[in-house]
């Protein structure tokens, strides 16, 4: 069984977790040499692309019917038998499309224009999703989102592992939306922000993220405006929260050294908002200082007191969290006596 969300919003919502007895993370960024195509998890491995004479040459405007999607959230589309990756575009699509970067074995285009559009496509609740491109998936109804994660995982295991095995239906999470305890925001200008998925570049504003709670967008937007537009710091607000939204981290980065105004600005906002614990100030190889508070809260996972701090990895959806340690409790206790012994790999704190 794979436990995953109502609304894949993510490229981290294909990581499926199998109920086998093992947590495959597909889609990852690896540091290997491997083709960027095979580093970003896009398609399976043995793909590979026609003879370059083949390949639609960049601005090239072809029609395309997608035919599958891979686990960047991207549709999957041939061009002959050149492999086309498609931003926005669902298996069943029919459209125009604009070769926007051509590679030796795969190239990759943006829609111009859809000539038949899937029954699967829903509009974004996000008005910043078209340009934001943190939530490829959003424009999927959840339900054939949930459908694609199971098949990647499947596919994961097959190709991978050599293995077949039955993937049961997902489990969606309790929440689509708001679910996020622990979200980063580029800032520029005094203001809070993502980059564009096609241009990292260009920073796209927004006044906050569907993804987290309010309050989240709200922290950083109060922080970042406190600085003001002057100088490079902070470049980057990370939010950690508690799993019921009643406590706030901020951890700030930037190059260059932290101004003296930050103090200040995180001591006013602490004591603006109650929820806000502590502003920290990261430096990299996993050292901070505390600008102001503290430089962490304790939480509850699984039943059991877990310290949050501005470094380190806990599951960013506390509900799916739950749903998921429940499964493991179910595992460990059926089939008769439990094991003697549990291995919890690549499981950050511990707690899967």
């Amino acid at each position: 069984m794979t436990v995953g969300r109502a609304h894949p919003l993510g490229i981290e919502n294909f990581h499926a977790l199998l109920r086998i007895g093992t947590a495959g993370r597909p889609g990852r960024k690896s540091a290997t040499a491997a083709p960027a195509a095979r580093r970003r998890g896009r398609y399976p491995a043995r793909v590979t692309g026609t003879a370059r004479g083949a390949a639609p040459d960049e601005g090239a405007r072809v029609e395309l019917r997608v035919t599958d999607v891979n686990a960047s959230g991207e549709g999957v589309a041939r061009h002959g038998s050149f492999v086309l990756f498609v931003r926005d575009a669902w298996p069943g699509e029919r459209v125009m499309a604009r070769i926007v970067r051509r590679r030796r074995s795969y190239g990759e285009a943006v829609v111009e224009s859809r000539l038949e559009a899937s029954p699967d496509r829903v509009a974004p609740p996000c008005p910043h999703q078209p340009e934001c491109g943190g939530c490829p998936m959003m424009t999927l109804a959840p339900p054939a989102a949930l459908r694609a994660k199971a098949k990647r995982a499947a596919e994961v295991l097959r190709r991978l592992a050599g293995v077949a095995i039955p993937i049961e239906p997902v489990i969606a999470s309790p929440a689509s939306l708001e679910y996020r305890n622990r979200i980063a925001f580029a800032v520029r200008g005094g203001r809070i922000g993502f980059h564009a998925a096609r241009d990292p570049a260009r920073f796209v504003p927004v006044e906050r993220c569907l993804l987290a709670p309010p309050e989240a967008s709200l922290l950083a937007r109060r922080f970042a405006g406190r600085l003001g537009a002057a100088g490079s710091w902070p470049a980057r607000l990370e939010l950690r929260g508690a799993s019921d939204g009643s406590r706030w981290l901020i951890a700030a980065s930037g190059p260059g050294p932290v101004p003296a105004a930050a103090r200040t600005a995180a001591r006013e906002l602490i004591a603006a908002r109650p929820e806000l614990c502590g502003v920290v100030a990261l430096r990299g190889a996993g050292r901070y200082s505390v600008l102001a508070g503290t430089d962490g809260f304790v939480d509850r996972a699984g039943g059991l007191p877990l310290r949050v701090g501005p470094t380190g990895f806990v599951q960013v959806n506390p509900a799916a969290a739950r749903l998921l340690y429940a499964l493991v409790a179910e595992g460990l206790g059926s089939g008769g006596a439990p094991p003697r012994r549990v291995l919890d790999l690549y499981a950050g704190a511990g707690l899967a």
